[in-house]
Parts: C-alpha cells; structure tokens; sequence
C-alpha cells in the first residue's frame, strides 16, 4: 500500500512539475510591454506638441477616440446650433434657417465633411440640406451631439506620419457590421480596446464581432476587471481563441492624488504582477510631469528586461486537458491510499471520485477540475494540522521546531503547484476564469482544524459536551468578553479581506506600509502569512510540545499555510512572482517565529 501510495504521488510530481513548466515558459518569453496614450486627454490637456519627444522615450501607441459633433465643433470642424437655443435668432442670423425646438443645423466650409456627416446621419435621423448649404437635422436626441461617428483622417495621418502605432477605441454604441468600415480607416492596427461597459456585440452578436475583428488580424485589449468591467470581454476572447491582451489602466482623477512615484509603482506592478502587457497612459496636468513620468516608466521597465514595443498575447498553453484530468485521477486515487492508511475506508474517496465525474458530466470538465483544486485548497491545511498534532512529541529543540515549520510549508507549495497544474489554461492567464470558493478556503481548513483538535484533546463527543457544559456554567468576566469581541472583529476582517473581490478595503496605512515593502522585496509577501500565520505556527510547535492546550495555536498558524495555497490560486499572477511571494513570506515569518518564541522561553 505505502509503496502505491509513494509511486502514486511521484507522478502527481512529475506531472505537475510538467504542466507547470509549461505555464513558466509561457510567462517568461513574453516580455513585450506596450505604451499606449490616451489622445483626448492630451489634446484636452494641450501635451498633445510632447508626441514626439514621448515616442523618443518609448511611448509606442496612440489610443484614439471615434469624433463625434461636439469634439468636430470644438476642433473648428463645424459649428452646430440647436433649434431651442436661436430659434429666436434666426432672422437675426442670414447664415441660420428658421429652426423649431427639436431641429438641429450644422455648418461647416468643407464641403466633404457635411456630405460624410449626411451619409452617417441618415440612417440614425431625419436630415436635409437647406438653401443655406448646410444640414438640418430633425426629430433628434441631446445624444446625438456625442455620438461617435467616425475616425479622423486627418488625426490617423499625423499619428502615422509619427510613427506612431494607433489602437481604436470603438464605444458600445457602434453595431458590429460598421466595424469592418471603421478599422479600414486605422491600417496596421494591430489592438482594439472597447470603451463602456460592454464589447461592441454583447450579447448575441459575439460571433459577428469576433469575426469583424479575425479577419483584419487585431487582438482585444482586456481591461483589468477591477478597473472596469466590460460584459462580453471573456466570451469575446475566448471566440478570437485568445487572442487577447491584459490591459491597466487608473481614472484621471487618481494620477494628482497618487503623484509620478506611486503611480509607476502601480503600473509596474500590474505587468510584473498581473501578466498586463499593455499599460494604458493618461497625461498628469503638466506637461514635465507628463514627460518625466514617461521617461521613468520606460526606462524601470527596460531596466526588469521588458522590451518597449506591440504587446503580444501570451503562447497557447495547448489547454494539456489528457494530462489535467490523468493529474486529477491521481490526486483521487493518492487520496484514497492516504485514507486506508490512516484506517479509513477507501470507499469514501472512491465515492467522492465518482461524484466529481457526475459533476463534470453534469457542469463540465472546467467546473470539476476547479472544484477538485477547491477539495486540495481545503484538504491540505487540515491534512498538515493532523499531521503536526500526531508529530509534536514532548520538548522539541528550536531547530525541530524550524524543520517541522519548513516541511509543511514545502507540502503547502506543492500543493499550490499541484492547483496550479490542474487549472493551467490560457483563460485562467487572462482572467476569464478564476479560481472559485477562495473564502470557503479560508474558512473551512481553521473550522475543521479546530473541530478535530476538540476531539484529541478531550477524547470523545461525551467529553467534549462535558467541557462546553462546564464553560458555559462559569461566569464571564469583562475582559473575556471583550477577548471574544476582538477575535470576532478579526474573523470578520480576515473574512472581509479575502477573496477575488474583498468586501473591506484596504486602509491608507496599509497601502503605504506596502509600498514601501514593495521597494525593499520587490515582491511584496502577504501581511496574513508573514505577520500571522507563520509566527504562529512556529509558536504554536513550539508551544504544543510543551503542553496539549496550547494545540489552538495551530489552527490559527494555519492562516499561513491557507495563504500560500491561496497565492497560487491567482491564476493570472505569474507563477515565479507566486514563488518568490511565499518563500519571502516562509523566511521573514519563520523568523519572526523564531525571534517571538526565543524570548519567551529566554524570559521564563
């Protein structure tokens, strides 16, 4: 049995050591970064002369908006009057004809622009041409004057004439077939990035604009979610087969506030940490600061060996779904050999197997594979809580102490790699999909954890409501409940803060305690495992082998171990930025620790 159970997880190993390459190499060869400018923003601005001095920098890409009438008047192109604002001034003005409330007159000198606007206009609105030589415009909405109409020939020319390359930004109002019109304009644009808050075609003409979009070659540029929430960008990049790029961007508002420094951290950040190969630009209120911030932002990127160029989407990862689903037997069958030594029934586990099959059957083959990566996230940290309360023994030297903390913590970064490997897929990469069930992951390990610790140190369940019945017939002092209180307090923040979309923000001390934890490691290792859960857990061996009561300890060392599980569950991070997170996080928590531990016994 011990020998099936040795070869068994030698191959879980070496398959996973396998898939997880893969994702590594992925990674790491792709290593173009992409600047892109938001060309309003720095026409508003009046940066917009700063173009070639930013390109000289390594500013690659110009993100263009579509015109509408309200940027043509601005821009001197037209000039629109609308009917409820001179209809009292119309026999006042020759060159304006009589107009009601709901009409709108645009005029301009060049000739082809009223023609273009006529040809975009009528199939929206009512439009004719007056004696004046210009459009009246009936029946319209105040929306029209924003509408997006078309690309500027004259602005795509001078960006090109730069050198410059030019992403489209395409808004949700335009139909999927005039998609093929509008890009022919932008020649050699090689990413579109949709603006609103859903793709151009969701929901039920996806496959019209993924197909608009496959036939001229371009990419879609994926705006991080948290940043923006566009409906219909997974399912959009899963029908252009991934084709599809990370993309950061911040509000206008946010670059004030946070200053050159704080901002270049972030988005260095996002492509380090978050595989963002294009960084979406906004230009600061001066113009230096706009200039220096695009100098530093090259130049730290070249520094880290990113190349300044058009960013490229990730390698397919070939999907390896046969070596995925062998990894995912195996994981059953270790399981079930894991239970038959300790004298459980491998009946349960085969069980388990089967209901996991019926669930892929019944949802698919994704759905099971990260409901099995969910059963690892739980199982493990109760597995290395068993095994620690079985192998603390009477008085362990410290450095027993700091083996017994390294090897669990090296069964923990196995079993990240192994969720690792069992979800290494390319949509996981983009974030389409995500690890699901992060806070049960948090929460299920310490309760199970706890529940099993009753059961060894008072024996039974007769014991174990013995003891609760004598608690609850003790008075409660103040400072018991006050204890309560806080452990409560910290249960609900642990909770709070966890999670793909955690329900407690983080406080402005702690960002800047992160910052400039971020300067010092680069990778910043997680306050839960480093702070929490790995001095305590070396505490608590410590302390557990001097006394059973002190067992609690850990459950709550457990945090840590939960925490490096949960690392490798961010998918979209890369899997060395994931490895240098934890073992940062091992080192200084390990010996803090230790620090913690030699002094209380120094002490005694």
């Amino acid at each position: 049995m011990k020998k099936l159970l040795t070869i068994t997880l030698i191959a879980i190993l070496v398959l996973t050591g396998l898939l997880v390459s893969k994702r590594h190499r992925v990674e790491s060869q792709n290593r173009t970064v992409e600047l892109v400018m938001d060309y309003s923003l720095l026409r508003e601005f009046k940066q917009d002369e700063l173009l070639p001095q930013l390109k000289e920098m390594g500013l690659t890409t110009i993100a263009l908006e579509m015109d509408n009438l309200e940027q043509l008047a601005t821009d001197g192109e037209l000039s629109y009057y609308q009917g409820h604002q001179v209809s009292g001034l119309s026999g006042q003005l020759a060159e304006i004809p009589k107009l009601s409330s709901g009409e709108l007159y645009l005029t301009s000198d060049n000739q082809q622009l009223l023609d273009k606007l006529e040809e975009i206009l009528v199939n929206r609105v009512i439009v004719e041409w007056t004696e004046e030589q210009g459009l009246k415009v009936t029946d319209y909405e105040e929306e029209l004057l924003e509408f997006p109409l078309y690309f500027s020939e004259q602005k795509v020319e001078l960006l090109s004439d730069l050198g410059l390359q030019i992403i489209p930004r395409i808004p949700t109002e335009i139909e999927p077939q005039e998609l093929d019109n509008l890009l022919a304009g932008i020649e050699g644009s090689q990413q579109v990035i949709f603006s609103g808050e859903e793709v151009v075609g969701y929901p039920d003409r996806l496959k019209l604009t993924a197909q608009q979009l496959r036939a001229r070659g371009i990419k879609l540029g994926m705006i991080e979610p948290f940043i923006a929430q566009q409906s219909g960008s997974g399912e959009l990049a899963q029908l252009l087969n991934l084709e599809a790029i990370r993309v950061h961007s911040l509000d206008q508002a946010e670059l004030d506030f946070l200053g050159i420094e704080r901002t270049l951290a972030r988005y260095l950040r996002a492509v380090r940490e978050r595989n963002v190969r294009t960084l979406y630009l906004k230009p600061f209120t001066e113009s230096d600061d706009t200039l220096k911030f695009i100098e530093e932002l090259a130049k730290r990127l070249e520094a880290e060996n990113y190349i300044l160029a058009e960013a490229t989407p990730f390698a397919d990862l070939d999907e390896q779904l046969e070596l995925r689903l062998v990894l995912a037997i195996l994981i059953v069958l270790a399981n079930s050999l894991l239970f038959k030594l300790v004298g459980v029934s491998w009946v349960y586990t085969l069980v388990g197997g089967v209901v996991l099959l019926v669930i892929g059957h019944l949802v698919g083959v994704d759905r099971s594979l990260e409901l099995l990566a969910l059963v690892i996230a739980i199982s493990l940290p109760c597995y290395i809580f068993i095994y620690l309360i079985n192998k603390i023994n009477n008085s362990l030297r410290r450095g027993q102490v700091l083996k017994l903390f390294l090897q669990v913590s090296l069964s923990s970064i196995v079993g990240g790699l192994i969720i690792s490997a069992l979800l290494a897929d390319g949509r996981y990469l983009l974030q389409i999909r995500q690890f699901r069930g992060v806070k049960l992951a948090f929460m299920l390990p310490l309760v199970i954890s706890f529940i099993y610790g009753l059961f060894v140190n008072y024996g039974d369940l007769s014991l174990v409501k013995k003891k609760l019945a004598e608690l609850l017939e003790q008075p409660v002092l103040w400072k018991e409940v006050l204890i309560l209180l806080l452990i409560s307090l910290a249960g609900l923040i642990y909770l709070g803060r966890t999670g793909n979309n955690p329900v407690i923000p983080v406080s402005a001390t702690e960002v800047l305690v992160r910052e400039n934890l971020e300067r010092i490691l680069t990778v910043r290792p997680r306050f839960k495992s480093f702070l929490i859960g790995h001095p305590v857990l070396v505490l608590g061996i410590s302390l557990a082998a001097q006394a059973k009561r002190y067992s609690w300890l850990l459950v709550v060392g457990l945090i840590g171990q939960i925490n490096i599980l949960n690392t490798f569950s961010h998918l979209h991070t890369p899997l060395l930025i994931s490895l240098i997170r934890v073992s940062q996080g091992i080192v200084l928590g390990g010996l803090i620790g230790i620090v913690i531990e030699y002094l209380i016994f120094n002490n005694e």
